[in-house]
């Protein structure tokens, strides 16, 4: 009789998606989106997961196509949302989030919950029976998270963001130990 012997994992990889214009990839993010088959083919990827925007799924379909995977929609890797007005590039709250993390508009989603949103999920991504898995959400969600980590992370290193990027998160049990870019 074979033991069953669970997959454990340490290891996520937090992908951001690309240049989009709307909920559709730019000419230079489609092609950014392609180049992640080379960027991911070496990691060993088993497991897809997207936010459930039309960017971030276009982001991950060329690599799940190249390696024969299917994409899994998680509804906790959506953005950030700023206000029931949705977010505005323009928005001057976009800033302010860095440092008045528990304020909220009315609708809208305080700084810190949503990096909780991004931790829940990647617990729950870490429970499942895969090796090598990629989150691909928005960059905004990710700050909330790298902001969470380090208190010096903050707007302007949103802006600086790569997208897309792709971060190496370590894990313990679904807790992140460390987040380093790639």
């Amino acid at each position: 009789m074979d033991a069953f012997i669970p997959i454990k994992t340490d290891t996520i990889y937090l992908v951001t998606h690309a240049e989009a214009a709307g909920d559709t990839l730019t000419a230079a993010g489609a092609s950014a989106a392609d180049a992640l088959i080379e960027w991911l083919t070496p990691l060993a990827i088993d497991g897809l997961y997207s936010a459930p925007s039309p960017a971030a799924q276009a982001t991950i379909e060329p690599f799940a196509v190249a390696r024969g995977l299917s994409i899994t929609i998680l509804p906790d890797l959506r953005d950030h949302r700023l206000s029931l007005q949705g977010n505005r590039p323009d928005d001057p709250y976009l800033k302010t989030r860095f440092t008045q993390r528990r304020k909220a508009r009315p609708g809208g989603e305080p700084f810190d919950a949503a990096g909780t949103r991004l931790r829940q999920a990647i617990t729950a991504v870490s429970r499942r029976p895969v090796r090598a898995p990629v989150m691909v959400t928005h960059p905004g969600l990710l700050a909330a998270l790298l902001s969470q980590k380090d208190r010096n992370f903050g707007y302007d290193d949103y802006l600086a963001m790569p997208r897309p990027g792709i971060w190496k998160l370590t894990h313990n049990g679904g807790s992140p130990t460390a987040i380093e870019a790639l």
